[in-house]
């Protein structure tokens, strides 16, 4: 009785330990599966990286290409608006990045701009383009001097304002006049006609001519504080806008390729948008083979330690 029941102990000991070994190997097995499913994973957060970096690619590309088209059509308004005086502004745009901290395009827009609203008040174009110039020199200093919270754009619009006879954002920038003080500065400069009626051009003229008196202090502030950092800042700033610019112009050719780039690079994104879930869901998925494998080992281990104890008890007999 004793040598069969010790043969049975160790019968079942012998199995069970069969059981944990193939429940092992399963479990290498399924840890495989895993371990290939999270490279294969790491394969797709690669593709995804690099999709990402085309489109960025492409994206700056764009951007480039956009601000050349910008120039031109900038380039297009002030040869429309100056005509046959229109070198004078170009040359002062071309410089105008570091002489007044505003890009090429910028210039050109803003010159337009003023250029078009002095033609329509009775100006010549000639007229048109030295005023359009002197404003935006002007507004450079009154920007550098006052250094208003929404820059040189902001100085412009409160300088446009004043020339239509809009006091009130001039004082803004410590400047202010009446209209007495228009027609007599418009007497002075000869402007009005034979029978001394001042025309709404001549007005123009004549509260630019004020500004500019009134405005003796900043007068030249830009070119004295240019190695200060703020104006070092719009300088820098304006330079990358026309470095960008000149590469747009340069890229225009090519700018159908580049858009296909960027196509591409957002298309894989969109694609792979939902890669984290699916990492997430694989490997739940693939633990869930090892779960029964560990599972079934704990009882193999179980069915071990019972048989022992079996055979313990059958030896105390």
């Amino acid at each position: 009785q004793l040598t069969g029941a010790v043969d049975a102990a160790l019968a079942d000991a012998k199995k069970s330990s069969s059981e944990v070994s193939d429940n092992i190997g399963g479990a290498a097995s399924n840890a495989g599966l895993l371990a290939g499913g999270l490279l294969k994973s790491g394969q797709n957060m690669a593709l995804l990286a690099k999709g990402a970096g085309a489109a960025a690619v492409g994206l700056f590309f764009k951007s480039a290409v956009d601000a050349a088209s910008d120039l031109t059509e900038s380039l297009n308004k002030a040869r429309a608006v100056f005509r046959d005086a229109s070198k004078e502004v170009e040359g002062f745009a071309k410089t105008s990045a570091d002489s007044i901290g505003l890009s090429q395009q910028a210039a050109l827009e803003a010159l337009g701009t003023f250029g078009n609203l002095f033609n329509a008040l009775g100006s010549t174009r000639r007229e048109a383009a030295g005023m359009s110039v002197d404003v935006l020199t002007l507004a450079a200093d009154l920007t550098s001097f006052n250094n208003p919270a929404g820059g040189l754009n902001e100085t412009l619009e409160r300088l446009r304002s004043g020339l239509v006879g809009e006091i009130e954002p001039l004082r803004r920038l410590g400047i202010s006049f009446n209209a007495a003080q228009v027609e007599a500065k418009a007497m002075e400069l000869g402007l009005a006609s034979a029978n001394g009626e001042v025309s709404e051009g001549a007005k123009v003229q004549a509260r630019l001519a004020l500004i500019t008196e009134q405005s003796k202090n900043a007068a030249g502030d830009f070119a004295r504080t240019s190695e200060d950092l703020a104006n070092k800042q719009r300088r820098t700033t304006a330079e990358w806008q026309n470095a960008q610019a000149a590469l747009g112009e340069g890229l225009k050719p090519a700018l159908s390729g580049v858009l296909d780039i960027a196509r591409s690079g957002i298309s894989i994104i969109g694609e792979l948008s939902g890669v984290f879930k699916v990492l997430g869901e694989a490997v739940r998925i693939s633990l869930l083979p090892i779960s029964a494998p560990l599972h079934l080992i704990a009882n193999g281990f179980q069915g071990v330690e019972e048989s022992v104890g079996t055979l313990e008890g059958v030896l105390d007999k």
